[in-house]
C-alpha cells in the first residue's frame, strides 16, 4: 500500500470503526478485549477490559475525535463505566473477570479519567482520578518500589515506568510526586552498557516483547520530559536510534529482543509496532534525527498492508495482534489495544508531517 495522507486517514477511521464495534458487543461498557477468530460471533467477543478502556478514552475524546458527537459520548460513557467498577479501595482489577488488584491497569485508567475530567469536568471523574491515585500511592514501599499489585509478585518491571508517567502529569494530592520520582528513580537503576533496560518485559531476565520495550521507553521519556530529566531524555532517545538501526540491519520489527538487542522470535507483535511508531514521531519532535522519521515511516506502511478490510463491521479495521495470526502474541485474536496504539500512532505522525495534514 502506498503512503500518502489519505491512506493514512482511511486506516484511522477504519480503526475507529472497529473499536466503536468492540465498544457496541460490550454492552457499551467500555471496549471488549479482544475478537476471537473462527468462533461464532455470540462467543467471539471478549468482555470489557478496563484497562485498556482507560487509555482510549483519550482517543475518543481528543485525539481522533474528529469533531464528532458521538466520538465524545463513547469516551464519557467508557469513563461513566469505570466509575461504577472501581473498587472501594480505589483500585481497578485485572483482566476480564476482576481477579485481582493490578497497579499497572489503576495507573493507565489514570489517562482517560482524567481526559473525561477535563473534557467534561464531572466531579465523579475527578473523585475516581483521586482513589486510584491514592491507592497507587499506598502501593509504594519507602525506596519507591510499588510492593503489590505486580503482574508478577516482587517484580517491578522496567515497563512500569509508563505507570509512573501519568502519576507525574499532574499532582492531585500531596507529595504524589515526590513519590512518583522516587519511584521512576528506583527503575532507572536498570540501565545497561547496551542502551536497554535490565528486566522490560514480563518476566524477569526473558527476552521482552516490542510491546514491553515500547512502553519502557515511553513511559522514561515522558516522565523525563516533564521532569527536566536530560540525562533520561538523552539515553531513551540515545536507546531508539539503535534500535531503528537494527530495525533496518535486520529488515523489520521482531516481536522480541534481549537487552544486547538481539532478536528473538520469528513473529512481529503489531501491537509493539503500533506502539514504536508513535513512540519514534515523538521522539522526532524532540531531537529532529531523520532516522526517528524515517523508521516510522517504514512502520506505519507495514501497519496499513496488515490491517484487515472485510464487509463484516466485526473484522473491518482490526489488526491481528501477532503475525503470522499464530504468533506468541496473543494467537489468533485482535486485541483492542493494537488499535489504539495505531490510533496514537496515526495522531503523533500528522505531527510530523504537517505538509501532508495542514492543508
Amino acid at each position: 500500500m502506498r503512503l500518502d495522507p489519505s491512506s493514512i486517514l482511511e486506516a484511522e477511521q477504519l480503526a475507529l470503526g472497529w473499536l466503536i464495534q468492540a465498544h457496541i458487543k460490550a454492552n457499551f461498557n467500555g471496549f471488549s478485549h479482544s475478537k476471537r477468530l473462527w468462533l461464532p460471533e455470540c462467543i467471539s467477543w471478549e468482555k470489557p477490559y478496563p484497562e485498556t478502556t482507560g487509555y482510549l478514552i483519550e482517543n475518543f475524546l481528543r485525539f481522533n475525535n474528529g469533531g464528532i458527537i458521538e466520538n465524545s459520548l463513547i469516551g464519557l460513557r467508557s469513563a461513566d463505566w469505570l466509575c461504577e467498577i472501581q473498587s472501594s479501595e480505589g483500585c481497578f482489577f485485572s483482566g476480564v473477570k476482576f481477579s485481582k488488584p493490578s497497579a499497572f491497569n489503576t495507573s493507565q485508567i489514570l489517562f482517560g479519567l482524567e481526559e473525561a475530567f477535563n473534557f467534561d469536568r464531572q466531579f465523579s471523574y475527578k473523585m475516581a482520578l483521586v482513589k486510584a491515585i491514592e491507592w497507587l500511592l499506598n502501593q509504594t514501599g519507602t525506596e519507591g518500589k510499588w510492593e503489590s499489585g505486580l503482574y508478577r509478585t516482587g517484580y517491578f518491571a522496567s515497563y512500569y515506568s509508563r505507570a509512573i508517567w501519568p502519576l507525574l502529569r499532574t499532582e492531585y494530592l500531596a507529595g504524589q510526586r515526590e513519590k512518583a520520582v522516587k519511584s521512576l528513580d528506583f527503575l532507572w537503576v536498570k540501565v545497561n552498557m547496551y542502551y536497554s533496560f535490565e528486566d522490560w518485559g514480563f518476566d524477569s531476565g526473558q527476552p521482552a516483547l516490542s510491546h514491553t520495550i515500547a512502553y519502557t521507553l515511553e513511559g522514561f521519556l515522558e516522565s523525563a520530559i516533564i521532569l527536566n530529566r536530560e540525562e533520561i531524555i538523552n539515553y531513551c532517545l540515545k536507546s531508539l536510534e539503535i534500535f531503528c538501526n537494527v530495525i533496518q540491519d535486520q529488515g523489520g520489527l521482531s516481536a522480541k529482543y534481549d537487552t544486547k538487542w538481539k532478536a528473538c522470535s520469528s513473529s512481529k507483535c503489531l501491537t509493539g509496532q503500533a506502539q514504536l511508531i508513535s513512540l519514534l514521531a515523538k521522539a522526532f519532535q524532540i531531537s529532529s534525527n531523520a532516522i526517528f522519521k524515517k523508521t516510522a515511516l517504514r512502520l506505519l506502511e507495514e501497519m496499513l498492508c496488515w490491517q484487515i478490510k472485510s464487509n463484516k463491521k466485526s473484522f473491518n479495521g482490526a489488526f491481528p495482534a501477532s503475525l503470522p495470526i499464530y504468533g506468541e502474541y496473543f494467537p489468533f485474536r485482535y486485541v483492542n489495544w493494537s488499535n489504539k496504539f495505531f490510533l496514537d500512532a496515526c495522531y503523533q505522525m500528522k505531527k510530523i508531517l504537517p505538509e501532508w495534514f495542514d492543508q
